[in-house]
């Protein structure tokens, strides 16, 4: 058994089986968890906004607005790249600095969050649901398949992407989010 991505060792067991149930989940949680925990704890929050406010439902709201934050500019992100914001800057590096952005902001909704799970509270598991879910959106979106690649670790960081992408019937494959890194 030889080495495989990221310099593992394999143990008999199949790496691209793996790597697609990785991303997999990092899509269930980013594309179904993340915007149903959002919308679920909006509303929720509305409802039930707390009496009293305690370290644990301020540490909870805290980490709800971080999450909500980050899925707003990955929002943002879409729409720019969709409108071919990306397209006229020279390399990534605007890109990837989105990208970096909303992964923090969605670590500090997590850090928050978790402080919010030892008491009861509106938000105590949406709000570190949705924060792990925009983390999983932005995970996802520094693996997008739909870069040119020209070096060898990117194409290691593809590969298991396109596998899962390609697993799927073909009226359902997902359309690439980025579509002025498209080429071809």
């Amino acid at each position: 058994m030889g080495p495989t991505a990221f310099g593992f060792v394999s143990k008999g067991f199949d790496m691209s089986a793996l790597s697609v149930a990785f991303f997999t989940l990092l899509f269930v949680f980013a594309y179904l968890v993340s915007p149903t925990m959002l919308v679920w704890g909006w509303a929720r929050w509305i409802k039930r906004r707390p009496r009293s406010w305690t370290i644990s439902s301020t540490l909870s709201f805290a980490g709800f607005l971080l999450a909500s934050a980050s899925a707003l500019f990955a929002l943002w992100t879409i729409l720019y790249a969709l409108g071919g914001g990306f397209e006229h800057l020279p390399g990534y590096s605007f890109f990837y600095q989105c990208l970096r952005r909303g992964a923090v902001l969605s670590l500090l909704g997590i850090a928050f969050s978790v402080g919010g799970v030892w008491r009861r509270s509106p938000l105590r598991w949406q709000a570190p649901a949705s924060a792990v879910g925009t983390l999983a959106f932005w995970l996802l979106a520094t693996t997008w398949p739909c870069f040119p690649t020209e070096n060898d670790v990117c194409r290691d960081l593809q590969k298991p992407v396109l596998e899962f992408v390609n697993s799927f019937p073909q009226r359902l494959k997902p359309r690439c989010v980025f579509a002025p890194f498209r080429h071809g």
